[in-house]
């Protein structure tokens, strides 16, 4: 015979207490036990817990106790202490080299936008004139869904319900809720009113231009390409952060990179030039690989310079033991050549004539207002 409960609460010396009912369903597997048991006591007493208090009540890991929560479809709520940071309490945050608390801690503005609790960058916040908040997270709040009941009982109740008018049921109602809940016989058989749930949000794209709308019914002709073919995306993509990134990624046009152009100095040298232009920049890059002479420069030196000048520069490097920049060597040697300072005056535009400038004054129409027109105009 088995002993009851008073029997054996004598037997194993232990203090009555309450239990919570289980199923057979519950008792299938160690995992839907636990569960049973988390969703128990949340149901039994909801409120603020200690994730690791919960997951030593079970013996199972925090991460486990995590995957209980979301197969018995509990309520989980973050909850936070704030604080206002202001000039006066700033001293209170740490400093940016000091190693952060994990205790979930954060700043935040008015905007919504986070922050990493530094008191540097609360400063900055505070001098641009933003309201800041130091918020740190506590023990998370537990409850159990409340589904509300939608449509009418049984007909047994119905039919116990007199016809009246509208009018009457109405006050009715009122002299029920006046009563309390000593008389719950005034309610019963009413119907349930709740809202109308808001209809289902679809993510519209237009896939010439881009351009998209979250609404529940199909938008008219695009305002940006005037295209009237809408794609519907599906929920599980757009409401996801990154999916939804990463498929907005994917339908971007591809760029295209450019040719790259060549070098328009190479295409006025021969083939001979070309080459001791890139033998150039070889000796260069030898001697000081971290200042050395693009090709492009190289090919304008050649064209500037002559191929004798360029080599004449060449040997002079060989015969240099230490050159700290051997591309500034290489050019100031070759503007310091005859042909070097032929070429810049050969750049330079030549000086305007005296005499012509003259003439061209005399015939412009503003020759008058100047303070020696008549000396202008007469030729003196």
């Amino acid at each position: 015979v088995l002993p009851d409960h008073p029997r054996l609460y004598r037997l194993l010396q232990v203090r009555p207490s309450g239990s919570d009912a289980l199923t057979a369903a519950d008792l299938r597997s160690p995992e839907a036990y636990r569960s049973a048991l988390q969703r128990a006591l949340i149901a039994r007493r909801p409120g603020r817990y200690s994730r690791r208090w919960l997951a030593a009540r079970l013996g199972i890991s925090v991460w486990t106790c995590r995957r209980y929560d979301r197969r018995s479809r509990l309520v989980v709520q973050p909850m936070y202490t704030e604080r206002q940071v202001f000039w006066m309490n700033l001293d209170h945050l740490p400093l940016a080299d000091v190693r952060p608390v994990s205790d979930g801690s954060f700043l935040e503005t008015a905007d919504g936008r986070r922050y990493p609790p530094v008191r540097g960058l609360a400063a900055h916040l505070l001098a641009r004139q933003q309201p800041v908040i130091w918020k740190r997270q506590g023990w998370n709040y537990y409850g159990i869904d409340t589904y509300y009941y939608e449509g009418t009982f049984s007909a047994a109740c119905e039919s116990q319900r007199s016809e009246q008018s509208i009018s009457d049921r109405i006050h009715k109602r009122d002299e029920a809720c006046a009563q309390g809940p000593s008389a719950p016989s005034a309610w019963i058989g009413q119907k349930a009113s709740i809202d109308p749930p808001a209809p289902h949000a679809v993510f519209w794209l237009c896939p010439e231009c881009r351009s998209f709308h979250i609404q529940p019914e199909r938008p008219g002709t695009c305002k940006t390409c005037q295209h009237e073919d809408w794609q519907a995306i599906p929920e599980s993509t757009w409401r996801d952060p990154e999916r939804c990134k990463m498929w907005w990624k994917s339908i971007q046009p591809q760029r295209t990179r450019l040719p790259r152009k060549q070098d328009a100095p190479a295409a006025w040298l021969n083939v001979n030039q070309r080459a001791l232009a890139e033998r150039l920049c070889q000796r260069i890059h030898q001697l000081t690989p971290t200042r050395a002479l693009t090709h492009g420069v190289a090919y304008q030196l050649v064209r500037d310079y002559g191929a004798e000048a360029v080599k004449r520069v060449l040997r002079l490097l060989d015969e240099r033991d230490s050159i700290a920049n051997a591309a500034g060597f290489v050019i100031a040697v070759l503007r310091g050549t005859p042909s070097g300072s032929a070429a810049r005056r050969e750049a330079r535009p030549p000086a305007e004539d005296h005499a012509d400038w003259l003439t061209r004054l005399r015939q412009s129409p503003y020759a008058g207002f100047y303070a020696n027109a008549d000396q202008i105009l007469a030729g003196e």
